[in-house]
């Protein structure tokens, strides 16, 4: 008898089940939508801030 990990018990499935074949399917997807970072590579995005309006990076807009 194979002992179930807590990941299994609380997902119904062993976390090497997940693949990133099958990533975006059922039942993995409700998983794995949470954790995209695990399962691919990503990166934050360090462009401006979101509440800096467009245009506003210093610049006056009128010609010197």
């Amino acid at each position: 008898m194979t002992k179930t990990t807590d990941f299994e018990a609380l997902n119904g499935f062993p976390r090497h089940a997940i693949t990133l074949t099958n990533w975006r399917t059922r039942p993995y997807c409700f998983w794995s939508f949470r954790h995209v970072a695990e399962m691919v590579r990503s990166a934050r995005d360090q462009g401006s801030s979101p509440t800096q309006p467009a245009g506003a990076c210093g610049q006056s807009g009128a010609a010197g």
